[in-house]
């Protein structure tokens, strides 16, 4: 949502951007209805019934949806995996989702910290002190936690081990 300066910050926002938009600020909600610092509710999804107006006197037209990246990373940080993508649907996966009865190809799906100046692509290896324990799904850069990503590992890792991932990122369990 696309809001001029002079107005007051959004209270249930999660991150806030410049807007190449001159004299405003980008915000992400995480729902359609959001409140303002004074508690004035918002209602992104429907216009005012000021004429021609959309929101707080905002044009309908800078009105505009934040985009995937923030999306992924709210996604993420939820605990919403995507099949296929960060759970395989090949593979008996145990942990959150339930436990499978093939223990010798069960794996288990974790949520990772990243250390990484770049994301990691999807299926890059997760190894522990070289050896490989797993594979890497989606990953995102979260407004609070920082670079954040679901993997698919082998069960019984350590509590605080840290996971390398790929030649230059590392990870630990979330």
């Amino acid at each position: 949502m696309w809001r001029g300066s002079r107005l007051p910050d959004l209270a249930d926002a999660v991150a806030h951007n410049p807007s190449p938009v001159p004299d405003g600020v980008e915000w992400i909600v995480e729902r359609d209805d959001a409140v303002d610092a004074t508690g004035r509710r918002l209602s992104l999804s429907e216009p005012r019934p000021d004429a021609g107006e959309g929101v707080d006197g905002i044009e309908p037209d800078l009105e505009r949806p934040v985009g995937l990246w923030a999306y992924e990373a709210l996604r993420i940080a939820a605990g919403v995996p995507r099949v296929g993508l960060d759970l395989p649907s090949d593979e008996v996966v145990a942990g959150p989702l339930g436990a499978g009865p093939d223990a010798a190809r069960s794996r288990t799906l974790v949520r990772l910290l990243l250390d990484a100046d770049d994301l990691p692509s999807v299926g890059t290896d997760v190894t522990l002190g070289g050896r490989p324990v797993g594979r890497l799904g989606s990953s995102a850069q979260h407004h609070q936690w920082g670079p954040i990503a679901w993997a698919v590992c082998e069960p019984g890792l350590p509590p605080g081990a840290v996971l390398d991932i790929g030649p230059d990122a590392h990870a630990v369990l979330w």
